[in-house]
């Protein structure tokens, strides 16, 4: 039976560099589904990553004459530790998905995350020795300044930030202290950024209850007090969402906080920001 993917993506590739042959297969975890908003989980029929990808690697392996074997992945740390503790026919895991740093080796599998908005970047060098064994090694590289930049980028990054330059200076008001947006801080408790943008989701809707997942939230650094302009705004919350307005139980209410605390301590989006109007 044929491969079938979501959006018609590939399921493998190969690559052949310096007489090598490199399979790649693609894997997520069940749980990244759920935080699709445009897709209906009752339209897929999911596979377990495990079994997958001791599948895909077999055949990879057997079918392609593949030497080395990289699972490309969007899932949290435990479940690439999950993958390296039970598939031994994938060599190397590159995981997305969590936004911290890290490149731990998993029984003899090293798993490599790289961070989040391109604030670092790894470097892995594989080196094939004579007797079959492959050595890896991961560098840490960090984006700034003392990389050189690209010229012909910089100019298109110039002309785009020109047209926007007035839009995003604009000042919508004025904070006295410090709003911290910290992925270690808006997905593990409650966040005076995320009490502000509740606060405004209440005042606007008139509701009795604000509910926001801080996965929304993206921007990671403590917004200095002081002007707060529309740029700041597009740093929080850059992905366009709406906000809905629902007529539910109390129990219904508990069960969304329940489901939003449910991954705790993990760095999880789900992690609720709440705000509520007390009724006397």
């Amino acid at each position: 039976m044929e491969d079938l993917s979501l959006a018609n993506g590939k399921v493998t590739h190969v690559i052949t560099w310096h007489g090598k042959k490199f399979g790649f297969i693609g894997l997520v975890e069940k749980d990244w589904i759920a935080t699709l908003s445009t897709i209906d989980e009752d339209d897929l029929e999911y596979k377990d990553f495990v079994s997958e990808g001791r599948r895909l690697a077999r055949k990879l392996r057997e079918e392609e004459g593949v030497d080395y074997v990289i699972a490309l992945t969007h899932m949290l740390w435990k479940s690439d530790k999950h993958l390296a503790e039970n598939v031994t026919g994938i060599d190397l895991i590159l995981g997305g998905h969590d936004h911290d740093y890290g490149s731990p080796e998993v029984n003899g599998i090293k798993v490599v995350k790289s961070g989040t908005d391109f604030r670092n970047y790894s470097v892995v060098t594989l080196t094939f020795e004579n007797d079959g064994h492959v050595d890896v090694d991961v560098q840490l590289e960090s984006v700034d300044s003392i990389i050189p930049e690209d010229e012909e980028m910089k100019g298109i990054v110039e002309e785009h930030t020109k047209l926007m330059a007035v839009e995003m200076e604009i000042v919508l008001g004025y904070i006295d202290v410090d709003l911290d947006g910290r992925f270690e801080i808006v997905r593990r408790q409650e966040s005076n950024l995320g009490d502000f943008i509740t606060n405004i989701m209440l005042n606007s809707t008139e509701a009795d209850v604000a509910i926001l997942n801080s996965g929304v939230m993206r921007s990671d650094r403590i917004h200095r007090r002081g002007e707060f302009k529309i740029r700041d705004v597009m740093s929080i919350l850059p992905i366009v969402n709406s906000v809905v307005v629902l007529a539910v139980t109390g129990t219904k209410i508990v069960a969304a906080l329940e489901n939003g605390v449910s991954k705790y301590p993990e760095l999880d989006g789900c992690f609720p920001q709440v705000l509520s109007v007390i009724l006397l």
